[in-house]
């Protein structure tokens, strides 16, 4: 059985402020910081101890699933940092909602959806790269340049097996999710739940790249590719229009590739294989310059 989760119930008693001490006051808002530490700013509203206490509708976090909101994660945080906020493939070693709430309160710069940090830009270009190769060599034809006069790009490469192509179009649709706007609010945590299951039970991993002389190339990549992508985000826009830009590539601007846009979310079918078609031939379209761009 998985290890259980232990409550810590001390910050979420109901006792007023005003019943108590200026040492208990302090103490107890020393605590609420520790315990929401490591949080990225901007990811869940500015919890104040009086928000806790009088349970205010801040401490309802409308972007983290219901069974692992704020009253579950502050009774779990010093379970959560036993496992020095690394998810495990193993549920017997952590139990499958603390992996969650790693991924979801973004506790780990690896394994989020947000591209809020290097890791997680890196592994979307990564992953847009290998998901366009795979598809145009599955079909009988490779990434070519603009120019067309790369040649290090013409040879026809294998394609990656369907399972990292599955691994990694669920991972796309998980940060599509993740970036839906806020102004169209969704309580919908399926395409992030659905890749924290495959990624459990996968031999898959997301990329972490440490060695600085990586981080540094995949840091000029990235520049490079973000102009690059821009170029071709102009062209789009002229020959589609507005309306047809945003029905077919804006919403993926801005989320799983840089742009100025806030993204939406399709609603991709994930339980169907069926479903993952929509991003692979987006990312069939879109990606062909990050392949060029990524040798």
């Amino acid at each position: 059985m998985p290890h259980a989760l232990t409550p810590h119930p001390e910050l979420l008693t109901s006792q007023p402020t005003s019943n108590l001490s200026s040492d208990e006051e302090s103490h107890l808002e020393e605590l609420l910081a520790h315990k929401l530490r490591g949080i990225p700013n901007h990811h869940i509203p500015a919890i104040t101890l009086r928000d806790i206490l009088h349970r205010t509708p801040k401490t309802k976090l409308a972007n983290i699933p219901p069974d692992i909101n704020l009253e579950w994660f502050l009774r779990n945080r010093s379970t959560i940092d036993k496992h020095n906020n690394t998810p495990l493939k193993d549920d017997q070693a952590q139990h499958p909602s603390i992996t969650r709430a790693i991924f979801f309160y973004r506790l780990s710069t690896t394994h989020q959806f947000q591209r809020y940090h290097d890791t997680t830009r890196w592994n979307l270009y990564i992953a847009t790269a290998l998901l366009t190769q795979h598809t145009l060599t599955k079909h009988g034809t490779t990434p070519a340049s603009p120019s067309n006069t790369d040649t290090r790009i013409q040879k026809t490469e294998p394609p990656i097996s369907r399972a990292s192509a599955r691994f990694l179009t669920r991972y796309l649709a998980a940060v599509l999710e993740q970036h839906r706007p806020f102004h169209h609010p969704s309580n919908s945590f399926t395409a992030r739940d659905s890749f924290i299951r495959l990624w459990s039970s996968s031999v898959h991993d997301l990329f972490a790249i440490r060695r600085s002389w990586a981080r540094k190339a995949m840091q000029r990549c990235a520049k490079r590719v973000a102009r690059e992508w821009e170029v071709e985000f102009e062209r789009a826009r002229a020959e589609m229009g507005s309306r047809g830009y945003w029905r077919r590539v804006g919403r993926f601007e801005g989320s799983v590739v840089p742009g100025r846009v806030g993204c939406g979310v399709l609603d991709l079918g994930l339980e169907r294989e069926g479903g993952m078609v929509v991003v692979v031939m987006w990312v069939c379209w879109m990606g062909r310059r990050m392949s060029c761009s990524l040798r």
